[in-house]
C-alpha cells in the first residue's frame, strides 16, 4: 500500500511537471524518446528541472513513510496499553512445597509487589481430570445415537436398541442402550465433581500471577525472587503455547539439572 501511494505521487507529478520539459527540449526526438531526458540537450538550463524534482520526490517518500510509521506506531502504543491476558501474567515455577496455597504465594510477594497483583493461580496436574472428561464426551455422544436410534424405533413400532455391558460392547449382558449410557454419563460426572475436583489434584509447584499492569509484570520477570535456585519466574506465554505437562515435571527436571 505504501508503495503504491508514493509512486501514484510520483507518476502524477513526473507527468505534469518533467513531460513538458522533456518534450520541448532542444535535441527535437521523436516517439517517445521525446518525452525523456534524452530529448534535453547537454548543459541545458532545462536540466535544472529533474535535478530539483529529485529532491522533491525524496522529500514526498521520506514524509509518506514517516508518516506511515507514526501512525503504525501509536497503533502498537495503543494495542501494547491493552496488552493480551498473557503481558499481564508471569510464570513461576520451583515454588517451595509449604507455599501450597494461592493465599501463601500472594502474601510471598506483595512485599515486593505492593498491590500490583491482580490474583494467583495455582497450576495443578489435571491429567485424571482430563482423561476422565474427554471419556465423559464420548459417553455423552454414545446416548446422542442411542436416543436417535430409539426414537426411530418407537416410531417403527420395533424393539429399543441394546448394548452388551461386556468388553467393547462385544460380550457381556444385554441392556437398553439408553439407560446404560444415561447411567454411564452420570457416574462419571460425578466422579469428576466428587473426587477429581481442581483443587484437590496434585501442586505442581508452579503459578501464575496475573498483575494489574503490563509494566508491572515486565518488571517482575526480569527480578530474581530469592538467591536460591528455587522461585524462577519468567513471562508468561500465551495458553496455547505451554507445553501443560511439562510444567508437572519440576522433580525430573531438578534429576536432570543435577545429572547435568
Amino acid at each position: 500500500w505504501l508503495g503504491t501511494v508514493v509512486m501514484a505521487i510520483l507518476t502524477v507529478l513526473g507527468m505534469l511537471l518533467l513531460m513538458p520539459v522533456y518534450a520541448t527540449g532542444e535535441n527535437d526526438m521523436s516517439d517517445l524518446p521525446r518525452l525523456g531526458l534524452s530529448n534535453v540537450e547537454q548543459e541545458s538550463s532545462r536540466l535544472w528541472a529533474p535535478a530539483i524534482m529529485i529532491w522533491v520526490f525524496s522529500g514526498i517518500i521520506l514524509y509518506v513513510i514517516k508518516k506511515n510509521y507514526t501512525e503504525l506506531l501509536a497503533m502498537r502504543k495503543e494495542t501494547m496499553k491493552k496488552g493480551e491476558p498473557n503481558h499481564y501474567t508471569v510464570l513461576i515455577t520451583k515454588i517451595p512445597e509449604e507455599f501450597d496455597s494461592e493465599e501463601k504465594v500472594r502474601e510471598f510477594m506483595e512485599p515486593m509487589y505492593s498491590e500490583q497483583i491482580a490474583h494467583v493461580k495455582l497450576v495443578r496436574n489435571l491429567k485424571e481430570r482430563e482423561r476422565k472428561t474427554t471419556e465423559l464426551v464420548k459417553q455423552k455422544l454414545k446416548l446422542v445415537v442411542a436416543m436417535k436410534k430409539a426414537e426411530d424405533a418407537k416410531e417403527k413400532g420395533e424393539d429399543p436398541p441394546m448394548v452388551k455391558t461386556g468388553c467393547c460392547g462385544l460380550c457381556g449382558e444385554s441392556v437398553e442402550a439408553v439407560p446404560h449410557y444415561t447411567q454411564k454419563v452420570k457416574e462419571i460426572r460425578e466422579e469428576i465433581e466428587t473426587k477429581l475436583r481442581v483443587e484437590d489434584a496434585e501442586y505442581c509447584k508452579a503459578a501464575f500471577v496475573t498483575f494489574k499492569t503490563v509494566s508491572s509484570a515486565v518488571k517482575a520477570s526480569r527480578v530474581k525472587l530469592t538467591d536460591e535456585e528455587s522461585w524462577e519466574i519468567r513471562a508468561a506465554t500465551r495458553p496455547t503455547d505451554i507445553t501443560w505437562p511439562n510444567l508437572c515435571s519440576v522433580k525430573m527436571k531438578a534429576v536432570e539439572d543435577t545429572a547435568v
